[in-house]
């Protein structure tokens, strides 16, 4: 199957029918609610829930929170072997990674926070309690705890349980601000979405090489840090001003008992009792999947069953969305914002799933990431993974575009999309069970997940290794690795051999291209 106008103008109207008018409502009367609910539940004795895990879908909450991204500077250091990555070294990428999401999670469940999503080699999470604005500094020294304890946690697991092998330095960036949060996922897979700036600022902040705690402005100002006025809307100042550790130790701590050693302790007896794997532990198993990627079920995925194979990373990022739902918050009308969302994310899913058969790997905010590969029952067929990739971001601008016609709300928005092709491991790693993490991590998800961000709205990149490896014609149209305005119309163009591109008529279409 491929994309028609005819499906993706069906699809579009069922997904706009079937998303409910939006109840906006404010944290704290929630938050009231929501206890009453848990105390039934433990009368009930039901498990009970954490806030913000399963909001109804009619509902999005205004909630002033701490957001904190930590990265794992050194993931390189393992997910590259002498220059290249290799099976090996794709082994260790990820017995790092399912170490160091264990650490975290069980230091951000200890403390109370609240994990919304593993990418890669960066972890996101909130802090929304205790709740109030007088309870706002101390929700960012919760923040600032949690934070330092992580990575006291990921030291002494390294030492205790991965015997020294796997030695991660932290990057860390926080904010705090007011957003929305929904639920983003999809019947059983519930998916806390947080949308607004604090949530992007402070994973600009942790994005960096020096390792330490970056915080933002908004956050000095809670805490009444002293900064130099000049600089007080400047993100350079608040990339490079590292929180030192004597401060937070000083200033922030006072209250905070520490539970590292507790947490090992409760971590080694899940292994004595092989209640959860562990990262030094764990021996990463691959085999090959036989395309398409859209059989592909993440709940049969573990460190003994994971897949690698060559195959072409998509990031589609909605450019312009943070603006868009900021100003619909002070607004006080969200619902055109988070409905856009839902349909235009929906759509998107749709074409590279059900139109292309690949799979998607995760929503990271307003973006999703996903995967495509062509080939039989033992390799892949590289020309056709590109071509099939080429179509289906095509179609994906081709989709965008037809949501921004039939919604007519969304005018401003853009869609930026990257690809790139390479061997990738697809598998779950960390903590077992529901809080395992799916992931697909390579040097083909990076470099895609750049080129996306490298796009403007109107813009499509593609990566070096799936340009070198290209058709004549995808190289042509693509010249220079960025093309203006590359939907579905163009496929034909590019795609079909026996249409040459010189005779075109869509190539008098204005299609600048712009050097990365």
């Amino acid at each position: 199957m491929t994309w028609t106008q005819e499906r993706a103008n069906k699809r579009i109207q069922g997904y706009i029918a079937s998303t409910p008018k939006v109840i906006q409502e404010n944290f704290n009367e929630y938050h009231t609610r929501f206890l009453i609910e848990q105390e039934d539940f433990q009368r009930k004795g039901l498990p009970t829930k954490k806030p913000l895990v399963d909001i109804p879908t009619t509902h999005a909450i205004i909630v002033d929170v701490v957001h904190i991204y930590a990265t794992l500077l050194n993931y390189d250091d393992y997910r590259i072997e002498q220059g290249k990555e290799t099976e090996n070294s794709h082994a260790k990428a990820l017995n790092f990674l399912h170490l160091h999401y264990q650490a975290c999670d069980r230091v951000i469940e200890k403390h109370g926070g609240q994990r919304v999503d593993f990418h890669s080699s960066r972890v996101h999470f909130v802090v929304t309690e205790p709740i109030g604005e007088e309870n706002h500094g101390q929700r960012i020294s919760k923040a600032l705890n949690i934070a330092t304890e992580m990575q006291a946690l990921s030291k002494l697991a390294n030492d205790s349980i991965a015997e020294g092998k796997y030695n991660a330095q932290f990057r860390v960036g926080i904010d705090t601000g007011v957003c929305v949060a929904i639920n983003g996922g999809k019947a059983r897979d519930n998916e806390p979405l947080f949308l607004g700036s604090p949530a992007n600022h402070a994973a600009k902040l942790a994005a960096g090489t020096e390792d330490g705690i970056f915080i933002s402005n908004n956050v000095r100002h809670v805490l009444g840090i002293q900064y130099n006025m000049q600089y007080k809307d400047s993100f350079d100042f608040e990339r490079t001003e590292l929180l030192t550790e004597n401060t937070i130790r000083t200033n922030y701590q006072k209250e905070f008992i520490p539970k590292t050693q507790e947490i090992l302790s409760e971590w080694q007896d899940d292994i004595k009792s092989s209640i959860n794997n562990t990262g030094g532990a764990s021996k990463f198993q691959f085999h090959y999947h036989e395309p398409p990627l859209k059989d592909v079920v993440y709940k049969d995925l573990s460190p003994s069953n994971s897949i690698r194979i060559k195959l072409i990373s998509i990031f589609a990022d909605i450019d312009g969305y943070t603006a868009y739902i900021d100003e619909a918050v002070d607004n006080g009308d969200i619902h055109n914002a988070i409905q856009a969302l839902h349909v235009i994310r929906s759509e998107l899913e749709s074409v590279l799933q059900d139109d292309f058969k690949g799979r998607k790997v995760r929503f990271i905010g307003d973006c999703i990431h996903g995967l495509v590969a062509e080939g039989n029952a033992t390799d892949i067929d590289t020309k056709k993974t590109i071509n099939t990739a080429v179509e289906c971001v095509g179609a994906m601008r081709s989709s965008f575009n037809t949501c921004q016609e039939i919604l007519k709300t969304i005018p401003d928005l853009g869609l930026a999309i990257g690809f790139e092709l390479g061997i990738t491991p697809i598998s779950r790693v960390g903590i077992r069970g529901e809080r395992s993490v799916r992931l697909a991590t390579s040097s083909a998800t990076i470099s895609s997940e750049i080129v996306q961000q490298e796009c403007d709205g109107n813009q499509t990149g593609i990566g070096e290794y799936a340009y070198d490896c290209s058709s004549t014609k995808i190289q042509e149209f693509f010249k220079g690795n960025l093309v203006n305005d590359f939907d579905y119309t163009d496929v034909t163009y590019v795609v079909q051999d026996e249409v040459p591109l010189i005779s075109s008529p869509n190539i008098a279409r204005a299609h600048s291209c712009n050097k990365r």
